[in-house]
């Protein structure tokens, strides 16, 4: 295994892990709100937060750290506009999740919960992380629609780190 390879295995299982599991939050979100039970709202909220503070933070890092290191061992170019826009994605969700989720979770506790407020609060944090949601899915697309994080020009240069006689093999038995 090269360290391409390993970065990207890493790369692509720390999305899974950030981006499913925020996905799942969100799809049993919608159940836990639409049972009305203020309390049970409560609960799912208090432990998502915990949970993502725990996981989807540092699988969130892990996605960044990786894409920078195949950037790097991939030899691929930093001015692609799907680069730039997974960059300013990924800073856009992280200064949301530092200086506007953060802050609205820990007024939660304070305005109770179960209260009208809590439950105001709870309702616009599902919904900023919905479409902070959106927008990664959207960086994160761009790279499995573009064959495997390859260019299609990529397969004839000579000066790609894992060319073979002038062509870069195909990264599946499936593009051949």
């Amino acid at each position: 295994m090269t360290w391409y390879e390993f970065f990207l295995f890493v790369h692509i299982t720390a999305a899974v892990i950030w981006l499913g599991g925020a996905f799942t939050f969100q799809m049993y979100g919608m159940v836990v709100r639409r049972g009305g039970d203020p309390e049970e709202i409560a609960r799912f909220a208090g432990r998502a937060g915990s949970l993502s503070e725990r996981v989807f933070v540092p699988a969130s890092l892990l996605v960044i750290l990786a894409g920078i290191a195949l950037m790097i061992n991939g030899n691929w170019d930093w001015d692609q506009l799907w680069v730039i826009f997974a960059l300013v994605t990924f800073a856009a969700s992280f200064l949301t999740g530092v200086l506007v989720l953060s802050p609205m979770a820990k007024r939660i506790p304070v305005a109770g919960p179960t209260t009208s407020v809590g439950q105001a609060l709870i309702e616009r944090l599902f919904t900023i992380l919905r479409v902070d949601l959106s927008f990664s899915t959207r960086s994160s697309s761009r790279w499995s629609s573009s064959r495997g994080g390859r260019r299609l020009d990529d397969r004839n240069r000579s000066d790609h780190p894992r060319a073979v006689d002038g062509r870069v093999p195909c990264p599946t038995a499936l593009e051949g």
